[in-house]
Order: structure tokens, then C-alpha cells, then sequence
């Protein structure tokens, strides 16, 4: 039940730019230079290249190599 309530408040979760953000088990394709990224929104993040990380600007960051709004980066 505890599980339940969570997954509802993090649904309703508001990001700071006023939009929901995607549920867990969404995927994100993004093609960048020709090559194509995937991220998985996890419980704990998102998944990107076998590792784990915090935020989508991280790995936005990553992927070019300078500073993105992940969200905007990803079409958020």
C-alpha cells in the first residue's frame, strides 16, 4: 500500500517548470549527431548506458558535452 501511495504522489509530482513528469518505465529516445540515446525512467533515476543517474541533465550533459536542461534536451 505504502508502494501504492508513493507511485500516486510522485505522479502528481509537479517539476519546477509546472509539468508532470513522466511516469517510471517511460523511455526517452533522443538522436543526437547521428547516434541514438535511450534513457529509462527508473524508481531511481533514470537508466542511461548501464549506469544510474539523478537527473536528465546529466546525462544530457554526457551525451554533449556541454550544459542542457535535461528535460528540454529529452523534449520534456
Amino acid at each position: 500500500l505504502r508502494q501504492i501511495v508513493a507511485e500516486h504522489a510522485r505522479r502528481k509530482a509537479v517539476t519546477s517548470s509546472g509539468k508532470t513528469p513522466p511516469p517510471v518505465g517511460t523511455r526517452l529516445i533522443r538522436e543526437w549527431h547521428g547516434k541514438t540515446y535511450v534513457v529509462d525512467i527508473i524508481e531511481d533515476g533514470y537508466f542511461h548506458n548501464a549506469t544510474t543517474h539523478k537527473s536528465l541533465s546529466e546525462i544530457a550533459r554526457l551525451i554533449t558535452g556541454a550544459r542542457w536542461s535535461g528535460p528540454r534536451f529529452f523534449g520534456l
